[in-house]
């Protein structure tokens, strides 16, 4: 079982704490399948890619490379997974990322389920994106926003960075995985032959670095487990994310 960084790690050294978040998160998501021979390491570098070629903000990098880490952390412990579903994973993974990275960061993670339905409402070619299972997916989390909905949905902040971190995660579920995520090492460094320019030059590395908001000198109760991230919750599980607004 790997080790999952917590702010303690920090110590003040964000190029460590970067390479130890990206070890942990290269190791545990070779470890976890999202369909076909694809990891979620594959789906997380994909997502980064994709941004790194909008030239998205440094911000939208790093949501697009861990807006699934609720995945990882809710199997962090094989001997005692908890259970969450879709909307409470992702919820999982947006409050853990909040120890680390700002608000520009963590809410399109958490509000990324609702782009999907806002897209599925407003681009009448999204649907042909969409696999069977993902289209099954969106209908479970309520399908197609309503107007009420899009309207409330488009005045919270981020939601447009949200939007664009949809389009990326379904493009990265049918896309082929990306090259670096099979030639580099768990800290991200890339192997001889890897020709993949955003990872050779360590822009998700640095964008990673650039956006932690780690306190230099961390406070003991600062620390959250995963277990401390759904205490007093029905089966310890977090909050989940609303299908509607």
């Amino acid at each position: 079982m790997s080790v999952i960084p917590t702010p303690l790690d920090f110590k003040g050294d964000p190029s460590r704490f970067t390479d130890a978040l990206m070890t942990w998160f290269h190791t545990a998501g070779n470890d976890v399948t999202t369909g076909g021979d694809k990891t979620l390491l594959d789906h997380a570098a994909t997502s980064a890619h994709l941004a790194q070629k909008d030239n998205a903000p440094k911000t939208e990098i790093v949501s697009a490379y861990f807006h699934m880490v609720g995945a990882l952390l809710m199997r962090h412990d094989p001997a005692d997974p908890i259970t969450l579903n879709l909307p409470q994973q992702v919820q999982l993974g947006a409050t853990w990322l909040e120890k680390f990275f700002p608000r520009t960061v963590t809410e399109p993670v958490r509000l990324y389920p609702l782009g999907r339905r806002w897209l599925l409402a407003l681009d009448k070619n999204y649907r042909a994106l969409l696999t069977d299972r993902e289209y099954r997916e969106l209908a479970d989390l309520g399908g197609p926003l309503v107007s009420k909905e899009r309207e409330r949905f488009e005045n919270l902040p981020n939601w447009q960075a949200a939007v664009s971190l949809a389009r990326r995660h379904d493009v990265a579920t049918v896309q082929k995985p990306c090259a670096q995520t099979r030639q580099t090492t768990p800290a991200g460094t890339v192997t001889p032959g890897s020709t993949v320019p955003f990872v050779k030059n360590g822009i998700v590395q640095q964008a990673i670095q650039n956006c932690l908001t780690v306190p230099h000198s961390v406070l003991v109760d600062n620390n959250m487990s995963v277990s401390t991230a759904t205490k007093g919750r029905p089966n310890g599980a977090p909050h989940s994310v609303s299908a509607t607004i």
